[in-house]
């Protein structure tokens, strides 16, 4: 009997052994991956860009008293909605108003004092009339006896004919003189008259700054002081809003700037006011950038007929409509690869997972835009594979897997076969 020789035993294990290791590499090369897909499919899409902001009136204003004072009435409370120029309350103005009745009663009696220079002038202005008619006279009379024969005038005769003439001469300068005055005295009153009326008006506006108006139609917020209350220059009565001019003011980094150039609409809506949506308008644009942040600010303006819902102060979280709705080839997220700097989908083709680098566009939630459509791209209604497509090699053979739904169907419909009941009869 030959002799066992337990080598030629471990070569012939071996040679087994590598055997079914080459089969199995084999099988492992032809065997197809089961998979799930789903279809790219077209979408009505948007690009959009979500912030938030809060509401705020366009005109809003702190109403402080520019004199001090003790409040003497105030004629509104919070919440009194107002007309611009409607009187909201007034400070103690007695003393002024005291002040400037004197000066009134002054100014009447200086326009008194004016009448009576001006009947003055007229008066002077008679006298200096009848002093040049009385002076043309004298000089007459000198003038005929001086030509008059020396034998029928006498020296003192002449003498006192010049001395007439001399004399209302100096009478007509002197009323002259008189006339002149009387003019200037009229005018120093009529300066006093119009210096007291300055005072006057200088009163008036400090007694018109003792009422407090509205500055513009709006609505009274707050309230800081009451009646009789003590009340220094500056300090602040109310606070005013208009609620019918509603605007928000969004702050955006400098990247989103021609996003939003061409935009026009702001969908929003308020925790304040759950499931209802608003529309605003865009129509300012800030047109320089924050050095400091590198953002830039735009304006939005709720649209009337929501003003009368929406207040002052309110949170809203905005949606910018960046573009007009167009129609897109989505695909699920889930589908998209990332290799590097590359995003790759894997498309079922022939029973086999084909290789195409995605252009991705816009996200939206589970989704993102397929741009590269065509044959260099995507087709819609092509199936892309969703799941088991990790380290999947292009041109690899692949199963597809039924849906859960689809297998989940014939058991559910079993499943509510066998619950269904017989109805009871009504008694």
């Amino acid at each position: 009997m030959p002799r066992f020789n337990p080598c030629w035993l471990l070569i012939t294990i071996a040679a087994c052994a590598g055997a079914n290791s080459e089969t199995a590499k084999e099988n492992s090369a032809t065997a197809k991956r089961l998979v799930r897909a789903v279809p790219a499919e077209l979408r009505q899409i948007q690009r959009e860009i979500r912030t938030t902001g809060f509401l705020e009136s366009e005109h809003q204003d702190k109403i402080a008293t520019s004199v001090s004072g003790c409040v003497r009435h105030l004629f509104v409370d919070e919440g009194s909605k107002v007309a611009k120029g409607t009187l909201l309350a007034e400070i103690d103005s007695r003393e002024i108003s005291s002040a400037k009745e004197q000066l009134v009663v002054q100014r009447a009696g200086k326009q008194v004092d004016q009448e009576l220079a001006g009947l003055e002038v007229e008066a002077a202005g008679r006298r200096r009339a009848q002093a040049a008619i009385d002076c043309r006279r004298a000089k007459a009379e000198f003038d005929r006896q001086s030509q008059m024969n020396a034998e029928f005038v006498s020296p003192k005769a002449l003498q006192d004919s010049e001395l007439a003439f001399q004399g209302t001469e100096e009478s007509a300068k002197v009323a002259e003189f008189n006339e002149r005055k009387s003019k200037l005295d009229v005018v120093r009153i009529g300066n006093l008259v119009a210096e007291l009326d300055a005072k006057i008006r200088e009163l008036e506006v400090r007694i018109e700054h003792h009422k407090i108006t509205a500055p513009f139609a709006g609505v009274i917020s707050k309230r800081y002081a009451a009646d009789g209350a003590t009340l220094t220059a500056g300090a602040p009565l109310f606070d005013m809003v208009d609620p019918d001019n509603i605007i928000a003011w969004l702050d955006r980094p400098q990247s989103e700037l021609d996003l939003v150039r061409n935009a026009k609409q702001v969908m929003f809506l308020s925790d304040a006011l759950p499931g209802r949506n608003f529309t605003a308008d865009i129509d300012l644009i800030s047109p320089v950038i924050d050095k400091e942040s590198g953002h830039f600010r735009l304006r939005m303006r709720v649209r009337a007929s929501d003003s009368g819902t929406l207040l002052h102060g309110m949170f809203v979280r905005a949606r910018i409509l960046a573009e007009s709705m167009r129609e897109a080839l989505m695909v699920p997220k889930a589908a998209v690869l990332s290799e590097g700097d590359v995003s790759v989908v894997m498309v079922l083709r022939d029973n086999k997972a084909s290789r195409i680098d995605l252009d991705p566009g816009l996200e939206q939630q589970d989704f993102v835009e397929c741009r590269n459509r065509g044959p260099a791209g995507l087709q819609p209604g092509e199936l892309v594979i969703v799941s088991g497509h990790e380290d999947l090699k292009d041109e690899s053979a692949v199963i597809l897997a039924e849906p859960a739904a689809e297998l989940e169907k014939p058991a559910a419909a079993e499943a509510t076969a066998g619950s269904k009941k017989p109805e009871s009869k009504k008694s």
